[in-house]
């Protein structure tokens, strides 16, 4: 499960244009401060069905606390089980996507591991449930509170609920956007709260010709950038390729995708990330 199928890929020479002039879209400027990759080459790849049988699945329920008399429902798409202080696991038979809860991350906790220890925690647990990490990069871990306000909103108090870490996982060298990750929340000593797994293995790749990243920007100036009902001016920090997934589509597929990192003007400490498909062109956030 979640295995990554080495295959040699053939990628365009990306050639680099720094620019750093302002451009305009209905009222908003754009101000690029990065460099612009310049390559009209990447892949698509398919991505490879996973069956599970009963065995596997029953071994995957025991690792998250599941004992078979708890197994509710099975099918050719999915396995469920439940158990009486409100926890379920879903696994897909055909993706090997993971999502598993407990009644306990609603609750605050105390003795909870800081977020560096909780980053090795966490990373034995997947090592143990997918058997593999060397594709996964650790996103963030950061601490979840439940906030209490009063009524003209002054904080009363703030207790930890949970870390949370978030591994992207990698292909080809390139990030898997959107899906594509695991998230995991770890608390009081060490539990394991929350497992959500959307990682991929890929089967074959297709060579395909995508737009460059200046067309991209284009397309996301066009369209312009929205926050708080405002369309501010934007600093554009960042432009990577990426590969964009979506667990929910029908046909799994991994997209090649640009990645812009925009600073709207007064919430600089908030980037925003939006992505342009290459084949499509198509702005998907």
């Amino acid at each position: 499960m979640g295995v990554v199928l080495s295959i040699s890929v053939c990628v365009g020479i990306a050639l680099l244009v720094s620019v750093n002039t302002p451009t305009h879209a209905k009222g908003q400027t754009f101000i690029v401060e990065t460099m612009l990759p310049k390559t009209n080459i990447s892949t698509i790849g398919y991505i490879e069905e996973i069956h599970i049988n009963r065995e596997k699945a029953l071994m995957l329920g025991e690792m998250f606390g599941f004992e078979e008399n708890s197994l509710t429902y099975s099918s050719e798409e999915e396995y469920l089980w439940k158990d009486n202080a409100g926890g379920i696991l879903k696994i897909s038979n055909k993706t090997g996507h993971i999502r598993f809860s407990t009644e306990e991350m609603s609750k605050p906790h105390e003795d909870i591991p800081t977020e560096n220890e909780s980053i090795s925690i966490a990373k034995a647990y997947v090592e143990e449930i997918r058997g593999k990490t060397t594709d996964l990069i650790v996103e963030y871990a950061d601490t979840l509170y439940m906030v209490t306000e009063s009524k003209n909103g002054t904080t009363i108090s703030e207790e930890p609920l949970s870390i949370c870490i978030k591994f992207r996982q990698i292909i080809n060298n390139h990030r898997v956007v959107c899906g594509g990750g695991i998230l995991i929340n770890i608390g009081t000593n060490g539990t394991l709260l929350g497992y959500t797994q959307y990682t991929v293995q890929a089967k074959e790749f297709l060579n395909v010709t995508i737009i460059d990243s200046q067309k991209g920007l284009e397309k996301i100036k066009e369209k312009g950038v929205t926050v708080g009902g405002k369309k501010p001016n934007c600093k554009v920090t960042n432009v990577t390729l990426v590969y964009y997934y979506n667990p929910f589509d029908k046909v799994h597929v991994l997209h090649p995708a640009w990645e812009y990192t925009l600073l709207p003007t007064g919430v600089e400490s908030k980037p925003i990330r939006t992505y342009v498909g290459g084949v499509s062109g198509e702005v998907i956030i």
